[in-house]
């Protein structure tokens, strides 16, 4: 199984819950990909430096197998690197990516409302 999570609003949200989820995911023999944006139409170098010394600082730097960071437009973009990539669920807090997932794959989405 192919999960994808989302950083910004839901890994930092709850770094120690997503952190408990993704290891055990994980440990179990899944595949975790944390599936972002850079808020930019091209993610640089320093644009993957950047969320995964984020991720390191969140406590999650080994709870992942991959880090995927996509330009925008993001829904679109994630919906695209979803289906492209055979994945079995999304977990994102916004609802317009959750929209964009719709018939590719299961999607969860934690505190949507849910300001950080």
């Amino acid at each position: 199984m192919l999960t994808a999570w989302d950083i910004d609003g839901t890994i930092d949200a709850e770094p120690s819950l997503m952190q408990s989820l993704m290891s055990a995911v994980k440990a179990a023999g899944h595949q975790v990909v944390v599936l972002t944006g850079c808020g930019q139409e091209k993610p640089e170098a320093s644009d993957i430096k950047a969320k995964g010394e984020y991720l390191q600082s969140l406590g999650c730097a080994h709870c992942y197998d991959q880090l995927v960071v996509l330009g925008e437009p993001a829904a679109e973009n994630k919906a695209l690197w979803l289906k492209n990539s055979g994945a079995d669920l999304l977990v994102d807090n916004a609802l317009a990516n959750a929209k964009a997932a719709a018939g590719i794959c299961p999607v969860l989405v934690p505190w949507q409302s849910r300001k950080k």
